[in-house]
């Protein structure tokens, strides 16, 4: 359940250059629709990586950090996203893949509402927080701290009854302190920032729908995290480590760059043609007046896991070793982005 949160975890960085204790308000990061960051993901040596010590005008490196494979984070509009109708109150998008989140963004807090991930059944691919769940107070400084709780509920019917169903009570405890500032170096450069450190305990429980009853399976999980975060003024996330209730890092992110989002088209402006649809593996894409583009396909949980160019009106894909199940495309040509769902049988 908690690796869905993790993308909005990392969004909260921001990059600037003067070397001083700072203040950021929500007026300094300028608007988030239309942003695309690429994030670098370390999978290697993550162990080995230390978040360094608390306090005012440091200097944290985290040059050894690798990068392993990337996740493409797109802003756009709430309203324009899939679920838009099961998060009111949300303002921003955050999509990587297949899953979004959703976000409320006000001059004076972040908070994040809950995802949506569009590979699962509707109903079981929608979790909203309860309350939503609080990132950032503006304004933020060295010393900023605050606390709050959070909680999901995921109920998915079993294919096999009996139990009829089951359903995931996780509950989050979470308090938050800016507990640095300085200057922080990732192999993508060095950069003066703020550090937030995030503490959450974690309360994870199943139950079982019988005879009309909800029944706990056993005794709830209790977890500890430490998240290290690193802001800035001007631009999305710096860094971020992951270290689980024995400090040990589990997990480490660092931004490698952004850019201005293509304009993604509505199905009526689609230039292309994807056939057969579904297939063995072997796909023939057709594009009305497109020399030359990029292919990047993705796999349901949102991973990029291979590209192709387009250099003319008609590419054949191969994708016979890829294992049967629900793919995504998306092509790129200039300023437009097509998006298409293919099935490999």
């Amino acid at each position: 359940m908690r690796k869905f949160f993790t993308p909005v975890f990392l969004i909260l960085g921001i990059v600037f250059s003067t070397k001083a204790q700072i203040i950021i308000n929500r007026s300094d990061l300028g608007n988030f629709i239309g942003k695309v960051y690429i994030n670098a993901n370390d999978t290697s040596n993550v162990n080995l990586i230390s978040p360094g010590s608390a306090g005012a005008n440091q200097s944290w490196n985290l040059s050894g950090l690798s990068n392993n494979n990337q996740d493409t984070l797109t802003f756009t509009s709430a309203s324009s996203a899939t679920c838009t109708n099961a998060f009111p109150n949300a303002t921003l998008a955050l999509n990587q893949g297949t899953a979004t989140t959703y976000i409320k963004d006000s001059n004076t807090s972040i908070e994040f509402v809950g995802y949506c991930d569009q590979a699962a059944p509707i109903s079981e691919g929608v979790v909203a927080l309860t309350p939503p769940r609080k990132l950032i107070n503006f304004p933020l400084t060295f010393n900023t701290s605050f606390s709050g709780q959070s909680s999901i509920t995921l109920k998915v019917p079993n294919n096999t009854p009996p139990p009829d169903s089951l359903k995931f009570i996780s509950k989050t405890l979470y308090s938050v302190l800016v507990d640095g500032w300085g200057q922080v170096t990732t192999p993508a450069g060095t950069y003066t920032a703020l550090r937030k450190k995030t503490t959450s305990f974690i309360n994870d429980s199943i139950f079982v729908l019988i005879d009309g009853n909800w029944v706990p399976t056993g005794e709830a999980t209790i977890d500890t995290t430490l998240e290290f975060e690193w802001y800035g003024q001007n631009s999305l996330f710096i860094a971020s480590l992951r270290q689980d209730g024995h400090g040990v890092t589990t997990s480490a992110s660092f931004l490698l760059t952004t850019t201005t989002e293509v304009k993604e088209l509505q199905e009526s402006e689609l230039k292309t043609n994807i056939f057969p649809n579904p297939s063995n593996g072997r796909f023939t894409v057709r594009s009305k007046g497109t020399s030359k583009g990029l292919i990047e396909i993705f796999n349901a949980p949102g991973s990029k896991i291979a590209t192709a160019p387009m250099a003319s009106d008609e590419t054949d894909l191969d994708l016979t070793t890829f294992r049967a199940g629900i793919y995504y495309l998306k092509i790129k040509d200039g300023a437009r982005l097509e998006s298409h769902k293919i099935r490999i049988e």
